[in-house]
């Protein structure tokens, strides 16, 4: 386990106050809190920009998420609506051989499937 190193010049918040030429007060950055790798003030600065970057890559993947769930309505209607086509082409194939039960059989099916493309198109699943 790694020990935190407490300053004792600016209680852990990276600065001072001295006196500057004029006698007012002045800021200065403390040495201590931004060379010493394990000092609590440069942990807590780490631990804030790694807090930073996870919202913005949470942003980013709750944004792509979104698009992507957005998207599979459409995506399942296409894969619906080639199915459909390839049934088309098949009904085609029974209707020439002659195959009524067949023919009817894909019919159906085709119905079901453009049902189900409309469903999806309305936002429903």
């Amino acid at each position: 386990m790694i020990e935190y190193k407490n300053c004792h010049s600016c209680n852990n918040v990276g600065w001072y106050a001295v006196h500057g030429p004029g006698g007012e007060p002045e800021q200065e950055q403390c040495e201590f809190c931004y060379t010493v790798e394990n000092s609590i003030f440069n942990v807590i600065s780490h631990l804030e920009q790694q807090l930073a970057t996870a919202k913005q890559e949470a942003t980013a993947y709750r944004i792509s998420l979104e698009n992507l769930e957005a998207s599979l309505p459409k995506v399942r209607a296409d894969a619906v609506n080639d199915f459909s086509n390839n049934m088309q082409e098949l009904v085609a194939g029974a209707h020439a051989e002659g195959d009524v039960a067949l023919r009817m059989m894909l019919e159906f099916s085709i119905r079901m499937a453009n049902a189900y493309t409309t469903t999806l198109e309305q936002g429903a699943d």
